[in-house]
């Protein structure tokens, strides 16, 4: 929802579009740019007093089918304490401010077997490798030899004080 929610508004951006298979920041078929049209977000941080939120999620409505040719991925939500008890198992998927060393953010990053480390404040806790950019990128899973989206990635907490560094990921039931 950080991505499409003005905080100051609480409005949603009119001029969002999606560029699927972005690689060095071209994408691949011009035919292929789709426009957002409608937004159904989590929160609109009325209420977080610019804390996180659990429920900074977002689903974007296209106005083209891009599923039909990229594909679609089904999300399962499952209790973190199943996703913590599977180590390494999961990857995230984003345009990480970090990669690549030329261009960051412009190709599509996967980070491949990082864990679910468990759950603080309704909200997943995760060691994948992210920077600003990945922000929505789905923490996917392989389950029965299919992959699912376990967590949608969305930031970060820094708290030495409190003895907590990790990554955070809203949980699939907070948005189902």
């Amino acid at each position: 929802a950080h991505c499409v929610i003005d905080p100051e508004t609480h409005q949603w951006s009119r001029q969002a579009s999606f560029a699927p298979n972005l690689i060095d920041g071209r994408l691949q078929s011009q035919k292929d740019l789709a426009q957002v049209i409608e937004v159904k977000a989590g929160t609109d941080f009325r209420e977080t007093d610019g804390d996180f939120s659990p429920d900074d999620w977002a689903i974007l409505k296209l106005d083209k089918p891009l599923g039909f040719k990229y594909g679609t991925l089904r999300w399962r939500a499952l209790p973190a304490s199943f996703l913590s008890e599977n180590p390494k198992q999961f990857a995230l998927v984003g345009y990480s401010g970090d990669f690549p060393p030329t261009g960051p953010g412009e190709t599509a990053s996967v980070h491949m077997g990082c864990s679910i480390r468990g759950e603080a404040q309704e909200v997943l806790l995760h060691d994948c490798d992210m920077l600003g950019g990945s922000s929505g990128g789905p923490i996917l899973g392989k389950l029965n030899n299919d992959f699912r989206v376990v967590g949608i990635n969305f930031g970060s907490v820094n708290s030495p004080e409190a003895g907590i560094a990790a990554n955070l990921a809203v949980k699939v039931s907070r948005i189902r």
